[in-house]
């Protein structure tokens, strides 16, 4: 997932990006890489936006997300709500973050910072590159995440929309910024707590 937050961040100028989990096994292995292995790891045939948001409207998001988890109650073992699809649960970066799934919804996005260790602010703004589905079935969609008076604001549709998708976006960073060579990275932004 670290890769796609890359390319997408690296193709948008922003600072914070989101995806949706990779499927569990979809991983590239050592060898060329394929179009269909980029297929694997990012499975929707989707577009990159760029959106303007605020460091409240992030952390709103942010537990909108993670109602993907149950509240975890002492001595049981973590379980996903069954009205919320796998795909509505994101990750982040360029943030560092906790989900604590014994809390409550609504207060389950611990210790959020800046890579730097700043903790985010609600005034605080930035850009953030999104897939088109989530932008505007969720994010800019009057209250479906956020009320009607507090949408983010779309400052580019299809970026780099002549070279594809965000699929097609990936393939590009590996070859042209990557020089078709990459390695395993992954920098531990954020971590589930609660769970003890």
């Amino acid at each position: 997932d670290y890769l796609i937050h890359q390319a997408q961040m690296y193709f948008t100028g922003a600072r914070v990006s989101v995806t949706t989990p990779s499927l569990p096994g979809s991983n590239l292995y050592p060898g060329n890489i394929r179009k269909c292995d980029i297929s694997r790891i990012f499975r929707f045939d989707n577009m990159l936006y760029r959106l303007q948001m605020k460091g409240s409207q992030l952390k709103k998001y942010m537990e909108w997300s993670v109602l993907f988890f149950n509240t975890r109650k002492p001595g049981k073992p973590i379980s996903f709500n069954p009205d919320i699809q796998s795909y509505s649960y994101d990750l982040f970066e360029g943030v560092r973050y906790e989900v604590d799934i014994a809390r409550e919804p609504g207060s389950r996005i611990q210790d959020l910072t800046w890579p730097d260790g700043t903790p985010v602010r609600d005034e605080d703004e930035f850009d953030m590159a999104v897939c088109d589905y989530r932008a505007v079935c969720q994010l800019l969609a009057p209250e479906a995440v956020f009320d009607t008076g507090d949408l983010p604001v779309l400052l580019e549709a299809n970026v780099h929309g002549e070279t594809g998708g965000i699929r097609e976006l990936i393939r590009e960073y590996i070859v042209q910024v990557k020089e078709r060579r990459i390695t395993p990275e992954c920098n531990d932004n954020w971590r589930l707590t609660g769970i003890g």
